[in-house]
């Protein structure tokens, strides 16, 4: 076994100027320019394929003597006439809720629910 990593008898041999063997039939890479023409012609065939397609199916297809059934019509709606007859849809509205005015702000909420916890508390306190 020799003291050096380099491996001596295939130096001497002179295998490392030949090829290794299959890299003979392996084909050379595209250049960039290549690929952008390859995707190019793909895109356009691609594209020229869809359009063809589109076409066929927007196709009005062709007038055929099959008796077809009669549109269907939304049904017809439905008015309570007893109501109507009443009168009742004149008579006013239930009393709305509370104005905007008359509601209470959040900090009156806040500090009546303050007041009864302080109140409750001390009572808690007597007891």
């Amino acid at each position: 076994m020799s003291d050096t990593l380099v491996n001596v008898p295939f130096l001497c041999s002179g295998m490392e100027f030949q090829p290794p063997s299959g890299d003979e039939t392996r084909p050379r890479s595209r250049s960039q320019n290549q690929r952008l023409n390859d995707f190019y012609e793909k895109t356009l065939k691609a594209a020229e394929g869809a359009r063809t397609q589109l076409e066929k199916q927007t196709k009005q297809p062709a007038p055929t003597t099959e008796r077809r059934e009669p549109p269907v019509t939304p049904p017809t709606s439905i008015v309570n006439l007893d109501f109507l007859r009443s009168g009742q849809e004149f008579t006013p509205a239930p009393s709305s809720p509370r104005s905007y005015e008359d509601r209470k702000r959040r900090d009156q909420k806040l500090n009546e629910f303050h007041d009864r916890m302080l109140a409750a508390a001390a009572s808690a306190k007597r007891t």
